[in-house]
């Protein structure tokens, strides 16, 4: 059994009295092992320079947001409302990377193509997205992301593997000749590359990506 003062400094009676006055279900966080979490990350080595990303599908809570942010972490956010959620957070765009698999027309788009300007970062994951905002890109002189699929990753199991060969999270690298093709049409460079390992922890897999 995990007990709540081998990784937090909340003890049960905070717990208790957090009941009390709110009532359950009810969520608490440790903003002193949140900050100290965040301190890792960014103390980590690093030879080139490093920006790190919290992934707001993990918990977009407005409070956290700002905290993680604060400390000096950026954002990765999957989805449009969550790029709006965060800026409503008090982020800054210039803090935000889109990574999506969403196709943005309308209303959407028009919303996608003004934040843009204001400094949010764009991650292409497809040949049809890349191809759908590269005129956009090049006009503004805008410079976006490309996300590669390497065909090879580590999941947490078979079917839960987002990295592998049956995955669909980036442009595959059989298919980055065209993507290349695309970006000369248009005008347009690649501020930086995206590679996705997956959901699981294998190292050797990791270092397989890093070459290929």
């Amino acid at each position: 059994m995990i007990r709540l003062n081998d990784f937090s400094k909340i003890s049960s009676n905070i717990v208790g009295q957090a009941a009390n006055q709110y009532s359950t279900p009810l969520y608490i966080y440790d903003e002193a092992l949140i900050l100290e979490r965040c301190k890792e990350c960014i103390d980590m080595p690093h030879a080139y320079g490093l920006i790190v990303r919290y992934a707001m599908k993990a918990n977009s809570n407005r409070t956290l947001l700002k905290l993680i942010t604060d400390a000096g972490l950026h954002l990765d956010a999957s989805s449009l409302n969550e790029v709006i959620r965060a800026s409503i957070a008090g982020v800054p765009y210039e803090k935000i990377m889109l990574t999506t698999q969403e196709v943005h027309t309308g209303a959407e788009r028009e919303k996608l193509e003004d934040l843009l300007k204001k400094g949010l970062r764009y991650n292409a994951c497809s040949l049809f997205q890349l191809e759908m905002i590269a005129p956009y890109a090049a006009a503004e002189n805008i410079d976006i992301g490309i996300r590669i699929h390497p065909g090879i990753g580590s999941g947490e199991s078979a079917t839960r593997n987002t990295g592998d060969d049956y995955s669909c999270f980036g442009i595959h690298l059989s298919d980055i000749k065209e993507a290349h093709k695309l970006a000369k049409k248009y005008g347009i460079k690649f501020h930086h590359i995206h590679v996705h390992i997956g959901s699981g922890a294998d190292t050797k897999i990791w270092r397989q990506n890093i070459d290929l």
